[in-house]
């Protein structure tokens, strides 16, 4: 794995066996030359054999055996719950992971991960996400974003609780990167069913908005920003996994730095934890990142 060593063949393990893994990681890394699934686990094993009858590899009876073994990278599609040891795991045994947001939901799996990124050899990459069309022109367009409106919805994901989760930090992070700096403080409210959360948000440059994120139809959203000069408004468009499977592979085939930084969505977790407790106790709150 060291920087800049390509090596002919690499062996990929799925922590996990999914819908995730079924239909974008395990025929992602079947179609990349150089990448070898080798390795499965799941906690209902029938799902990593069927898995493993279809691509090869070894199922294994547990994590733990499975990080033992000679793979250099793993793609972990569990249920949210277990994504957090999971995802620790592999990074203290040194390996490339790739996992979809949510990560976590409490912030105990929040400061886990922090932790185990600064300390753990091994490297975290998030599948998924949003792209955010026209986004580097906008504050061009406008002479800076002073405020923004935002919505974003999606089908309601397997094993989700709350809108709170994959929709808001989904867009949250795209925020983030529109304006360049995370979320300091947040006002929030969830609707009675939670299929649907309102967000207030400001950055500590008092760029100031307001987010919509639920449950509903395909997925798909858009931003309006304005500023001095005026207004724009562009797309928030989801990145496929398999196009993040695909990134994180290359990357794993030649030993390169991993293309997007988990830490950046560890902040959206931070920003869309504080809201769903806003939401709760019906106040402002303020997010300390890092």
């Amino acid at each position: 794995m060291a920087g800049g060593v390509v090596r002919m063949d690499m062996f990929i393990g799925f922590i996990g066996c999914g819908c995730a893994a079924q239909t974008a990681y395990a025929p992602a890394c079947a179609a990349h030359a150089g990448c070898v699934p080798a390795a499965w686990y799941d906690p209902d094993e029938a799902r990593a054999a069927a898995l493993a009858r279809t691509y090869g590899g070894r199922v294994f009876q547990s994590m733990e055996a499975l990080l033992a073994c000679d793979i250099q990278a793993v793609m972990i599609d569990l249920p949210i719950a277990r994504r957090v040891p999971a995802i620790c795991a592999a990074l203290k045994a040194g390996r490339y992971a790739l996992c979809e947001p949510p990560f976590t939901m409490d912030f105990d799996g929040v400061w886990a991960l922090t932790s185990c990124m600064f300390d753990a050899p091994g490297r975290l990459m998030p599948a998924g996400g949003l792209r955010l069309a026209r986004a580097s022109q906008a504050g061009c367009e406008i002479g800076g974003i002073q405020s923004f409106e935002a919505s974003y919805t999606c089908p309601r994901p397997a094993h989700a609780a709350s809108a709170m989760e994959s929709p808001a930090i989904a867009a949250i992070g795209a925020l983030h990167a529109l304006l360049g700096e995370p979320f300091t403080d947040v006002c929030a409210m969830e609707s009675p069913s939670r299929a649907d959360t309102h967000l207030l948000l400001c950055t500590d440059s008092r760029v100031t908005g307001q987010l919509h994120a639920g449950w509903h139809g395909q997925p798909g959203g858009r931003v309006r920003v304005y500023g001095g000069g005026g207004q724009a408004e562009f797309a928030l468009e989801p990145v496929p996994l398999r196009d993040h499977a695909d990134a994180f592979l290359c990357a794993v085939k030649a030993g390169a730095p991993l293309p997007e930084d988990a830490s950046a969505s560890l902040a959206a977790h931070q920003v869309a934890l504080l809201a769903r407790r806003s939401a709760t106790e019906g106040k402002r709150l303020y997010v300390r990142h890092g």
